[in-house]
């Protein structure tokens, strides 16, 4: 073995970054990520839209700057971490002596992972606990057993993302999108701002936040369908359409109502499955089965020094979340470390107490009431809600001398009830008077045509500037090096507005986020 560690965290996204710091500030001396990408943040860099960071640093982030701050602390807190690594194999080590029956028993004794990393080749690593990190990967076509030819052009939509934020490439022209949680509506509303034209989004059910619904779908006027599916894709080489059809209320489609939509694109948004592979390899070497089980912390497993954490326990709703569910099980795996007297003496201050508001998800009777232009009652009053964060507060607008003063236009001194701070208030307010959206987007590096940059506008910007500047951002190049936090132009926004256009993430000879290998 080439290297022993206290801790291995499998997995540098939002959850092992975190699960790493707390470990180390708890005082676990050797810890180790093991990333396979080439960059920490995990998904993160490709997530360029905002919403992130409101509970974990009080701020709204785009992806790529919360992945930025969490690789700032990493490093602060010199974890040591590998990028360009795969964990290829984990099992209990053996006993001396012991027989052709396989490992022993060893409970505490730790683990041997192999890593394969492109800087080191195959190397194997010991540690006292590991924690699993690996987030989840995509229903894929041929899970929903879709029916029809194999052309290009049907994608999931986590490689979409990553073709048109990372690698700088259109997929399409005209698409369809199966699936109507988060990360579809996302897309939706990302496709159309690249020039994308979305025929529509077909949804088992609502299943995505409000506030996505409303900034990525209901803004752009994005046709959205639910309790439909596609029952065939067309086309030989390339994609030529789909069929969609309706279901029944036993979930089998009803082909008499079935529709032919043309296009080139089929994103599937269909759900999310954990990547838990590294859990069976280590269960079937000690010749035992069945998947892991989080204990009443919500961390542990039935594997003594084995933690999960992110979406490998669960599907959480905000990366906040994640980051929370990473700190516990740092914290859990440092417990059991010093239980076992495997360091020295370890400090535990107060884990950060942070209480999560409940996700306001998209519900079939918000969809009925958003749908039926009767947002303004008899009264004049506006119905608005929030998009500040994930709870979507309900909020109504009092429109005062309404019916003589054209709707209330330019007043401020609006009556709001429903909200629940004062930033929902005044974005209500807003809402009935001038809507505004941040702009999050890429821009191009000069003379390099596969590296994108990351940016968003200072502050939001009135909604009918929004497709004004997506219009700059495209023709806009940039000089490598950048910066997370570089003003790239200043006064997007135009007529002295001092909105300006901001780098969200470190870009030197690369894309990605952070400097590829550290390990000590």
């Amino acid at each position: 073995m080439n290297s022993e560690y206290d801790l291995i965290v499998i997995g540098g996204g939002p959850a092992g970054m975190a699960a790493a710091v707390q470990a180390k500030e708890d005082g676990v001396e050797r810890v180790l990520i093991a990333e396979r990408n080439s960059y920490l943040g995990g998904i993160l860099p490709q997530c360029i839209h905002d919403g992130f960071g409101l509970s974990e640093f009080g701020d709204l982030m785009t992806g790529p700057e919360y992945a930025s701050a969490w690789v700032r602390i990493v490093k602060d807190a010199d974890v040591d971490y590998l990028t360009d690594a795969t964990v290829t194999d984990i099992r209990r080590p053996e006993r001396e002596g012991a027989g052709a029956s396989g490992p022993a028993e060893t409970g505490s004794a730790g683990f041997v992972l192999k890593i394969s990393s492109f800087s080191r080749g195959m190397e194997e690593y010991f540690c006292r606990a590991v924690i699993l990190a690996s987030g989840c990967r995509e229903r894929s076509r041929g899970q929903l057993r879709i029916p029809g030819s194999r052309p290009a052009g049907v994608y999931t939509a986590g490689s979409v993302q990553y073709m048109m934020n990372i690698q700088n490439y259109r997929p399409g022209t005209t698409a369809v999108i199966l699936g109507s949680g988060d990360i579809g509506l996302i897309m939706a509303r990302r496709m159309k701002w690249e020039g994308i034209r979305v025929r529509l989004v077909l949804g088992e059910k609502a299943s995505g936040l409000l506030r996505n619904y409303i900034q990525c779908v209901r803004d752009w006027d994005i046709p959205i369908r639910f309790s439909s599916t596609v029952v065939k894709i067309h086309g030989r080489k390339r994609l030529t359409g789909v069929t969609v059809a309706p279901e029944k209320p036993d979930g089998t489609p009803d082909m008499s109502a079935a529709q032919y939509i043309r296009c080139d694109l089929l994103v599937i948004a269909a759900g999310l499955i954990p990547e838990t592979e590294l859990w069976n390899c280590l269960r079937r070497s000690e010749g035992k089965k069945g998947g892991p089980v989080a204990g009443e912390d919500g961390v542990s497993t039935q594997e003594n020094g084995f933690f999960l954490c992110g979406n490998t326990v669960k599907q959480y709703d905000t990366v906040d979340e994640v980051s929370d569910s990473g700190r516990r099980a740092g914290r859990s795996a440092a417990l059991w470390i010093a239980e076992k007297g495997c360091c020295g003496e370890l400090s535990f201050s107060a884990l950060p107490h942070r209480v999560f508001s409940p996700q306001h998800v998209m519900t079939e009777a918000d969809m009925e009431y958003l749908s039926s232009g009767t947002e303004t009652d008899r009264s004049g009053d506006r119905t608005v809600y929030c998009i500040c964060c994930p709870k979507g507060c309900r909020m109504t607008v009092k429109m005062p001398e309404y019916a003589g003063d054209g709707g209330g236009c330019g007043r401020t001194d609006f009556e709001v009830q429903g909200y629940g701070c004062e930033a929902g208030r005044n974005y209500a307010v807003q809402e009935v008077t001038a809507p505004k959206r941040i702009v999050t987007t890429t821009v191009a590096v000069s003379g390099k045509r596969d590296i994108l940059v990351p940016v968003r506008t200072s502050e939001a910007v009135d909604k009918s500037a929004v497709e004004r500047i997506l219009s700059v951002c495209s023709r806009l190049k940039v000089r490598l090096p950048v910066s997370a936090g570089e003003i790239l132009k200043k006064d997007i926004g135009g007529a002295g507005s001092g909105i300006d256009l901001i780098c969200c993430a470190d870009c030197v000879r690369s894309g990605s986020i952070g400097s590829g290998e550290k390990l000590s």
